[in-house]
């Protein structure tokens, strides 16, 4: 069984690029190394040196001494012949099976295998090396999904579709990658022009670079003829007054991160790919960034899922203020460029914060134990929380979130650490966006205003206020609608995605007028984030309007060229099938998807509902076959269980309608109020209103404030003779309602 957020979050896992620039050729690192000594040293000692390499003596680090060894049930054996290395294990059609091992893949603090099962399909094997010394528990084989119940139809099971490398992983692993997937046949031809992360992977192709050195004219070049050279530093600096370094040429700051971000952020961040990711250009014109999500990070911010640095850095000050990636680390080693504390120092006045008043730590402690923590990633991979964050016990005792102190106070616990901040004086104070977004993630109804007032700060990290204004889509509020259409000429395309995203609230006769504009948004993040929202919409545009989204809708097709290879994209194809009442091709696209992956939950669900809607005897077999299919995959996942409850509720089969209905209303990620609502009026209708009345009072304790909740509640109240209970919900309807006649009506009858 595999833990739900992975079925929700597989939709947005990295897409690989298509790496060209017209007029330039790739040249090779070896053509680098005369003129550039000193930096191709460096970058031999780095991960990006060897993050992927032909299996050989020398780059192999695991034991293939062919001892058997057994994970989730099952045997594995890795094994050599001479100078050649050998996996052997059950393969995609549930026999054992031998394959040669190709090529190493990563090196420090695990290494993984790549093996080629047909078609071109190269598999990152997910039993991997632990490459640590063995005094820190390394040198050992180990499983990436050690907790899972993995077997050969498990989505995480290595032959599958999210264990391929030629699409999961290669983009960012090697330089001037083609991935050169033929949706036709589901097969690659992938190729690169050097197999690890080399000198023109971030710097593009340096071929006209290499002609103007040899003719000495690179002095005369201000461009130097490479896509990403080094232009202006920023520089640091005390005035005198602040605690904290400025920079000194403020004015250069955001250009010099941007380039920065363009360069190092699509290997370093959570994100779709939309366009060619090797032009030089715009991180959003090539990436969609993956927003701050309660699925990927905790209530707080703080890291959570493996969102691969950059989504943390641009919640932070430092990145708002103008921090740029190399203040911190040697490009090319990817290393720190000094001990961390000496790091920190470089902005941070030691006699202000290397000292005991502020961390009340004698020695011992690091500025980012506190600042920086670190979560395991793939077992045996820690990586820094990049947000900076400042620890609070009273906000991580609210919303269940780390804190920095207990790990390595392990014996103490939050009231200890609060009582630490108290006599030390030190503020615990939760920041104004943090309530904000937890109350509307609860869907409180009292919460809009603080939202919308955090939602509107311009002086808010862009990836902050676009998850505030993602929060908005749970206030279908005109005042919504007011703070929505402000945020959509927002300068940061961040900014304008997420209020796109929420403007969803309003039906497309209130959102045209509004959209519109953003149709030629400069940025392809933004255009692409429109047409994904039109598709859905689609018949609710008026015929001119449709006329007008065309070449948008035609650029989102190619921008999803990029990603045929995933049942996500294939999932979307279907959907812009469906618009143009191509119920053929919309099945095949259902059925390309679950043949890239037949355990992807969104495509069974999906595939299901639009048999339902084709009708028959014969869809409505098929479409109880995808449900069962979904429901064996993640039984616990809330859409599933309600989806198979209304199949039985049209079936009039209203005891495993019920079964099911009441198995959706538990504690997953993709759980909702209205699930809880349909449950309740289903044990109505049979008589069962007492339970019904229950199930609405944990619904409402859960997601206080819900209109629809509420109103069933005092109905079914009534219904029950319970009247004396009705007092208490009705403030909340008032406060929803307050114009409600029936709401009114109420207050007048019970009110006290």
């Amino acid at each position: 069984m595999y833990m739900l957020k992975h079925v929700v979050l597989f939709t947005c896992f990295l897409v690989v690029a298509s790496w060209a620039w017209a007029g330039r050729d790739y040249v090779g690192a070896e053509a680098c190394i005369d003129c550039h000594k000193q930096e191709h040293q460096q970058w031999q000692l780095s991960d990006h040196y060897k993050a992927m390499a032909h299996a050989t003596e020398e780059t192999v680090l695991g034991a293939f001494d062919g001892k058997q060894l057994e994970f989730h049930g099952m045997q594995w054996l890795f094994s050599r012949e001479n100078d050649r290395f050998f996996f052997e294990g059950i393969g995609p059609e549930g026999k054992q099976q031998r394959y040669e091992v190709l090529y190493t893949f990563g090196y420090f603090p695990l290494q993984q295998y790549l093996v080629d099962i047909g078609k071109g399909h190269l598999q990152a094997l997910n039993i991997a090396w632990d490459s640590r010394p063995e005094s820190q528990g390394g040198q050992r084989w180990f499983h990436l999904q050690p907790t899972e119940n993995i077997s050969v139809e498990h989505p995480f099971f290595w032959a599958g579709s999210f264990q391929n490398w030629n699409g999961r992983c290669a983009d960012c692993h090697s330089t001037n990658l083609q991935k050169n997937y033929q949706s036709s046949d589901n097969s690659y031809n992938t190729t690169w022009s050097e197999i690890n992360v080399s000198c023109e992977a971030c710097h593009g192709p340096a071929s006209e670079h290499v002609e103007l050195a040899q003719q000495n004219k690179l002095a005369a070049s201000l461009d130097k003829a490479l896509s990403y050279s080094q232009t202006e530093k920023i520089a640091w600096a005390f005035d005198g007054k602040s605690k904290v370094a400025k920079p000194i040429k403020q004015a250069s700051a955001s250009t010099q991160d941007s380039e920065l971000i363009d360069m190092c952020g699509g290997c370093h961040s959570r994100r779709m790919q939309i366009g060619d990711a090797n032009m030089q250009g715009d991180y959003h014109d090539k990436y969609l960034l993956q927003p701050v999500d309660p699925n990927l990070y905790f209530r707080d911010g703080q890291i959570l899922d493996e969102v691969y640095v950059l989504g943390s850095f641009m919640q932070s000050k430092m990145q708002h203020q103008g921090v740029q990636c190399t203040d911190c680390h040697n490009a090319h080693t990817g290393k720190l460029k000094a001990e961390p504390d000496a790091v920190c120092a470089s902005c941070h006045l030691p006699d202000a914060y290397a000292t005991v008043e502020h961390s009340a730590h004698k020695q011992g402690v690091q500025c980012v134990d506190c600042h920086m923590l670190e979560r395991d990633y793939m077992v045996v991979d820690p990586r820094r929380d990049h947000r900076f964050h400042i620890p609070s016990p009273a906000v991580s005792e609210r919303y269940q979130t780390p804190l920095a102190c207990l790990t390595c106070h392990e014996d103490k616990d939050l009231a200890w650490a609060s009582k630490v901040f108290n006599q030390q004086k030190w503020s615990q104070k939760e920041p104004a966006w943090v309530q904000a977004w937890n109350e509307a993630l609860r869907l409180d109804p009292s919460g809009f205003q603080s939202l919308a007032l955090e939602a509107s700060q311009r002086g808010l990290p862009a990836q902050i206020q676009s998850a505030l204004l993602r929060a908005l889509v749970n206030y279908p509020l005109p005042e919504a609608l007011v703070v929505i259409e402000e945020q959509l000429a927002s300068p940061e395309p961040m900014v304008r995605r997420a209020a796109l995203s929420s403007s969803t609230i309003a039906p497309m006769s209130m959102r045209w007028p509004l959209i519109q504009t953003l149709l030629q948004d400069p940025s392809r993040s933004v255009r692409f984030e429109l047409a994904s929202q039109l598709v859905d919409s689609y018949a609710e545009l008026e015929p001119d309007a449709q006329k007008q989204v065309q070449p948008l809708l035609e650029e989102y097709r190619r921008s999803l060229d990029y990603s045929l290879d995933f049942p996500s994209t294939q999932q979307v194809l279907a959907a812009l099938a469906m618009l143009d009442g191509d119920a053929k091709s919309a099945r095949q696209a259902y059925l390309k998807a679950l043949e890239l992956e037949p355990a992807y939950v969104p495509a069974l669900l999906g595939f299901a509902e639009f048999s339902r809607r084709q009708g028959g005897a014969t869809a409505q077999a098929e479409e109880l076959k995808l449900l069962k299919k979904a429901e064996s995959v993640v039984p616990e996942s809330a859409a599933t269980q309600h989806a198979l409850g209304l199949f039985y509720v049209r079936q009039q089969r209203y005891d495993l309608a019920l079964t099911h209905l009441k198995a959706a209303c538990n504690d997953s990620v993709d759980v909702s109020p209205r699930f809880f609502y349909v449950y309740a009026v289903a044990l109505d209708s049979q008589g069962r209103t007492l339970e019904a009345v229950r199930v609405l009072q944990r619904s409402d304790k859960r997601w206080p404030g819900q209109f629809d909740t509420l109103s069933t509640l005092v109905f079914y109240l009534e219904k029950t003779r319970k009247t004396e209970v009705i007092p208490r919900y009705l403030p909340a309807l008032e406060q929803i309602a307050p114009l409600s006649p029936q709401v009114r009506l109420w207050r007048k009858r019970y009110g006290s």
